[in-house]
C-alpha cells in the first residue's frame, strides 16, 4: 500500500521547488526526513486525492513542529507563514492542507517531530541601502513606490505586508496627473504612469484575498475596476470568484451586466456555478456547456482527473490546459464549498462528452469515487 514511484517523485519534486523558492535547505531536510519515516510504514500511501494536497500536509507538519506559523517570528528574525500562505502558497485550500497533514501524523509514531531552522537570513546590505534611500534626497532616479515594493516582497507578515504596499500605493498615486484621477471616465489604463498605481492595487488585493480578508480584496478590486472600465488587468475574474464564494450573489450580478458578452473561461464557468448555487437548472446547464466549450480540460483537474504542473506557467492560450490549471488555481475552493457542485460537474461533464465524442481515459463511476473522497475529507476536517 505504499506510495506508487511516479506520485511520489511528483511530491519530492514539488516539495524541493517549494524549499527552494521559499524556505531554507534545513527546511527542505527536514521535510526529506520526513517522507523517508512515512516510506518505512508499509500501511501509509499518499496516492488518493491531488498529490499538491500531500505537499501541503508535508510543509504544514514541518512548519507545525518548528514554529513556523507563530506572528511573533517576525520580531526575532524568523521565518513567518500564515497556514493560509502556506497552502495558497502550494495551490490547495486550508481544509485539504489540514486534512493531509493530520493523515501524515496519525502514519507517524506519537513522540515523532520534525524541527528545521526557521531563521530568516536578511540580505542585510539590501536592507541598509534601502532604508537610507527611503529617507534621502540623493537618489532621484529611484522610484520611491518600487523601493516600498521590494519591501513588501520581502515582509514576511500579512500586517507589514499590507503597510508597505499601501506606501508604494500612495507614492505611485503621486506620478499621475490629478486632473486624470478626478476624472473618472474609466480609462485610467490607457495613461502609461498610471499602470504601477493599478497594478498595485492588484498586488493589495491579492494579499487581502490570501488571508481570507475577502472584504477588503473586494473594496480594491471594484475600485481598479471603476478606474479601468475595460479591465486590461483581467479584475473581473478575480472579482467574480471572490463574490461567489462570500456568496454577494447580487453584487456577481451586477458585475456579470457589465461584462454580459464575456465568454471567456474564467466568466462562463462562473456563470455557470452561479445559476447552480441560485438552483437556476435551466441556466446552470446552458452556461456549463459554454464553460465546456471554452475549455474541456477545466473538469479535469477540478474532478481530480488530472493533475495541475508546478509551477504552473504564466503563459497560455483560450482553450488550453495551462488555462485552466489557472481557473483551478483561483477557483477550485469555491466549487469545493458551493454544496455537491462537483457531483453536479461530474454529471454534466459525462453527458457532454458522451454527446460530443470526447474520449476520456476515466469512468463516470471512478471520478465519482473521487468526489467522494474528496468531500468525505472535507466533511471529516
Amino acid at each position: 500500500m505504499s506510495t506508487d514511484k511516479k506520485v511520489l517523485k511528483e511530491i519530492n519534486d514539488a516539495i524541493e521547488w517549494h524549499c527552494q523558492s521559499n524556505f531554507t535547505k534545513g527546511y527542505h531536510k527536514s521535510v526529506k526526513a520526513l517522507v523517508n519515516k512515512l516510506k518505512k510504514n508499509k500501511e501509509f500511501s499518499m496516492d488518493s486525492g491531488k498529490y499538491l494536497g500531500w505537499v501541503a500536509g508535508l510543509l504544514y507538519v514541518v512548519g507545525e513542529d518548528s514554529g513556523l506559523f507563530e506572528p511573533n517570528n517576525v520580531m526575532n528574525d524568523k521565518l513567518y507563514y500564515s497556514k493560509t500562505e502556506l497552502a495558497e502558497g502550494v495551490g490547495v485550500s486550508v481544509t485539504t492542507m489540514k486534512a493531509r497533514a493530520t493523515n501524515i501524523r496519525e502514519a507517524l509514531p506519537e513522540i515523532s517531530k520534525f524541527e528545521a531552522d526557521i531563521t530568516y537570513i536578511y540580505d542585510e546590505g539590501f536592507e541598509e541601502s534601502f532604508g537610507k534611500v527611503v529617507d534621502s534626497v540623493d537618489f532621484p532616479d529611484i522610484e520611491k513606490y518600487r523601493i516600498y515594493m521590494e519591501k513588501a516582497m520581502r515582509s514576511q507578515s500579512y500586517e507589514d505586508t499590507v503597510k508597505y504596499l499601501e506606501k508604494a500605493i500612495e507614492e505611485a498615486k503621486k506620478k499621475i496627473n490629478p486632473e486624470l484621477l478626478n476624472n473618472l471616465d474609466g480609462t485610467l489604463y490607457l495613461e502609461q504612469e498610471a499602470r504601477p498605481y493599478l497594478q498595485l492595487k492588484n498586488d493589495l488585493a491579492y494579499v487581502h484575498l490570501a488571508e481570507q480578508q475577502y472584504a477588503k480584496a473586494i473594496k480594491e478590486y471594484k475600485e481598479i475596476l471603476k478606474l479601468d472600465k475595460f479591465d486590461n488587468q483581467g479584475i473581473r475574474f478575480d472579482l467574480a470568484n471572490v463574490l461567489l464564494l462570500t456568496r454577494r450573489l447580487d453584487e456577481f450580478e451586477e458585475l456579470v451586466k457589465e461584462f454580459d458578452e464575456d465568454l471567456n473561461t474564467f466568466m462562463t464557468y462562473a456563470k455557470a456555478l452561479y445559476y447552480f448555487i441560485k438552483k437556476d437548472e435551466v441556466n446552470a446547464k446552458r452556461f456549463i456547456k459554454i464553460a465546456f466549450e471554452s475549455n474541456i480540460y477545466v473538469p479535469r483537474y477540478l474532478l481530480d482527473m488530472e493533475m495541475i504542473e508546478v509551477p504552473i506557467p504564466d503563459k497560455y492560450m483560450p482553450g488550453d490546459k495551462v488555462e485552466a490549471m489557472h481557473y483551478y488555481e483561483l477557483a477550485s475552493e469555491t466549487w469545493l464549498y458551493a454544496e455537491r457542485s462537483l457531483y453536479w460537474l461530474v454529471d454534466e461533464f459525462f453527458e457532454y462528452v458522451s454527446r460530443s465524442d470526447v474520449e476520456v481515459e476515466f469512468s463516470k463511476q471512478d471520478v465519482l469515487k473521487e468526489v467522494d473522497a474528496i468531500y468525505e475529507m472535507i466533511n471529516n476536517r
